[in-house]
């Protein structure tokens, strides 16, 4: 499968490059000038078990990366959006007119089947995408990866996956079964976010 990771940090590059070990065409997106320079040179940003073998092995192979959407392919079949969010202090809210500005220049520049976060947000803010974004297949797939074990765990955690159709669940499924871990489908994609606030 094609697949593209938008975000190439601590979370983005293990799960990019587990899948480039399990046999799928890997693109990855990121804005960070440094981390894109030290890719390209099969050097990683910074240090996970596992990591430096994977890039060595995939990096222009089937791990391309880039600094820009423009220049990314224009087709995918599996989008997943791997940034940090940070988390806001009470009564403040997380604001998402960055996801949003970003899902905006994504979608209208590359086509994919199934657009996923795997990230912290608010419960219920996958139904918000999708009420603005209507026609998109949004799904939420927890990412539960502790640093400095992130690429075992990627392996063998299982995968909690909340889409609104059969159709998104079945790619995404047949994606992970290739990668590892158990196949857990919930109702929808606020109870997947809401396992991950729990697992957090």
């Amino acid at each position: 499968m094609d697949i593209m990771y938008v975000g190439l940090g601590r979370i983005g590059l293990p799960q990019a490059l587990v899948s480039a070990d399990a046999g799928h065409k890997v693109f990855g997106i990121d804005n960070n000038i440094e981390n894109i320079s030290q890719l390209s040179k099969s050097k990683t940003p910074f240090y996970e078990p596992l990591m430096d073998e994977l890039l060595v092995k995939h990096i222009d192979i089937n791990f391309t990366i880039f600094n820009e959407i423009g220049i990314a392919p224009n087709k995918v079949d599996l989008l997943f959006f791997t940034l940090g969010t940070g988390i806001p202090v009470y009564p403040n809210k997380l604001d998402l007119s960055e996801i949003e500005g970003l899902l905006d220049q994504v979608i209208t520049t590359i086509s994919a089947e199934v657009y996923i976060f795997r990230t912290t947000l608010p419960v219920g803010t996958i139904d918000t995408l999708s009420k603005k974004y209507q026609n998109i297949n949004f799904a939420f797939v927890p990412e539960r990866l502790i640093e400095g074990n992130a690429i075992a765990e990627e392996r063998q955690l299982p995968k909690i996956i909340g889409t609104y159709n059969d159709y998104s669940f079945n790619l995404i499924s047949k994606f992970f079964k290739s990668i590892g871990g158990e196949i857990i489908r919930v109702k929808n994609p606020r109870t997947a976010e809401f396992c991950k606030l729990i697992d957090n």
